[in-house]
């Protein structure tokens, strides 16, 4: 992908995938690339439909507005999480950078804490995997394709169900079984059942043999892991996504999503965030109509598509 000023490329029928015109970039870490698949976003759906469309070979693109964050790059006090937070009302910047690690959306009945970096929502959230209530499944709204005879998952799904926790991590975190504060969650009665965590609890390689050290149980995973224990993301799927050839792109943020049919391709307008300045330079993306990009997240799809 490739950022160029103002007005759309021009492209020709015979290319592929994303491609732009070869016009030089003005912000040095965006480089041209072709690919097949367009992501937008680098959570959970994204991360998980990189590596799976990686892995199956396809030429893989992800474009996240917010940046890569590393162990030692996170907040230790509350003045440097202040630092880190984004907030929108109804649409509109009230403080913060988009790129800033903590994204709060307001509305007028909800507000939204979502992550925004290399990694998404991962990074900043507690990564407790609950496994759904088998009444859960009782809901009509669930496609049949995942639902056997009985009505609940099938075999497929259950399959998929473990890899992906095999992916993250799971772990059952029994060390801290005997923690005083486990023993006073018992003893005033609480149901205190060790979750199960995305967290590494002994050092070694991951499933996606990226190697991660051991939980020191300091509490700040929502702050973000500084050890590098907490399985974000970045640090299994992406990684995978990436040892399979996929480009991710940090700081663009895609602003909207339109069909080209005198090409017969979509557009996708990106405005690139300079690392440690507030300037942003306007690019279009295209990508051939026989293929769509995939938007992940709740609440963050292109503003032009959220508000339709």
């Amino acid at each position: 992908m490739q950022t160029v000023p103002q007005t759309p490329p021009t492209m020709s029928d015979s290319e592929s995938g994303v491609a732009t015109r070869a016009t030089r970039c003005r912000a040095t870490h965006c480089r041209a690339t072709h690919c097949d698949v367009l992501i937008v976003g680098s959570g959970y759906g994204a991360s998980v439909a990189a590596a799976r469309l990686a892995c199956a070979g396809h030429n893989v693109t992800v474009l996240e507005r917010g940046r890569r964050w590393r162990p030692g790059d996170f907040p230790r006090r509350l003045p440097g999480a202040a630092r880190t937070f984004h907030v929108r009302w109804r649409g509109r910047r009230l403080v913060g950078r988009s790129d800033s690690l903590f994204q709060l959306d307001i509305g007028d009945s909800i507000a939204v804490l979502t992550g925004s970096g290399i990694g998404g929502t991962s990074l900043i959230n507690a990564n407790v995997l609950l496994q759904p209530e088998p009444d859960v499944w009782s809901n009509p709204r669930w496609p049949t394709a995942l639902l056997g005879d009985d009505g609940k998952p099938d075999a497929s799904f259950q399959a998929a169900e473990q890899r992906a926790l095999h992916m993250l991590g799971a772990t059952r975190a029994t060390r801290w079984e005997g923690s005083p504060k486990t023993r006073a969650l018992i003893e005033g009665g609480y149901d205190a059942t060790i979750a199960t965590l995305a967290v590494t609890m002994s050092d070694g390689p991951n499933g996606a043999d990226v190697f991660q050290t051991s939980c020191t149980g300091c509490g700040n995973c929502v702050a973000g892991c500084n050890v590098g224990a907490k399985n974000t993301v970045d640090r299994n799927y992406l990684a995978l996504a990436q040892a399979n050839g996929a480009t991710i792109r940090e700081r663009h943020e895609v602003i909207s999503l339109r069909r080209n049919p005198a090409e017969n391709r979509w557009v996708v307008t990106v405005d690139v965030t300079e690392p440690g300045s507030r300037r942003k330079i306007a690019g279009f993306v295209s990508i051939a109509r026989r293929r769509r990009p995939i938007r992940t997240g709740r609440c963050y799809s292109p503003p032009g598509d959220r508000n339709r």
